[in-house]
């Protein structure tokens, strides 16, 4: 689940997935690789955006390109909800 405006964000609180949780509690130290499908959850959130960054200058191309995949088929998404016609009831 998508929460970037659990801490601090704007909009409604939209409840953190328990990857984040950890992550936020630093119980230990995660890898990119651990955030596969949560890449779009870590970039809203402003530390896990920050550890993105600081783990993007040192990953390896395969997790790079993981990383990559993850947020281009997030913008896919949003555009198809931006350009879809809405139907009015």
């Amino acid at each position: 689940m998508i929460s970037g405006t659990e801490h601090g964000g704007r909009g409604p609180r939209v409840p953190a997935s328990p990857l984040m949780e950890e992550f936020r509690a630093r119980r230990r130290k995660f890898s990119l690789s651990e955030i596969t499908d949560h890449v779009l959850e870590f970039a809203l959130d402003q530390h896990g955006s920050r550890f993105i960054q600081q783990e993007l200058e040192s990953a390896a191309e395969e997790d790079k390109q993981a990383v990559q995949n993850e947020f281009f088929c997030a913008s896919l998404f949003v555009v198809g909800l931006v350009s879809t016609p809405q139907t009015r009831s």
